[in-house]
């Protein structure tokens, strides 16, 4: 892992142990809790879901460049694996994130809470 991959796993944990403070049952960790789970294009975002699994930390945190829905297969796959003709092939969650290097990366079906920033939790 190179130095970059290092900071981003570090920044990753350290944006996971602050959204954690916000789990409880204050008024005040309900209002912060939405405030991170309030997730905008632009905004420094984390996956939450996959935080501890090794291999996953540096492209679990970046810039969200966007996010949608994509068709889980083309619709010969679908047909193929016998899905019915009169629906609409399933689709999924995308988000793609820009890492620290740069490079854009596609998670599906993924947990993205906002990296915290003292206006999100100075309020």
């Amino acid at each position: 892992m190179n130095n970059w991959e290092e900071t981003a796993t570090m920044l990753r944990h350290a944006a996971y142990a602050a959204f954690s403070l916000s789990l409880g049952g204050s008024d005040r960790q309900h209002d912060v809790f939405g405030r991170l789970n309030d997730v905008k294009l632009g905004d420094w975002v984390f996956e939450a879901s996959t935080v501890h699994h090794a291999g996953s930390g540096h492209t679990g945190i970046g810039i969200l460049r966007a996010w949608g829905r994509q068709p889980i297969c083309t619709e010969e796959e679908w047909e193929e694996m016998g899905g019915p003709l009169d629906e609409s092939v399933p689709t999924v969650k995308y988000w793609d994130i820009e890492l620290m290097d740069g490079t854009v990366f596609r998670w599906t079906n993924a947990s993205f809470v906002k990296v915290a920033t003292l206006e999100d939790v100075a309020r």
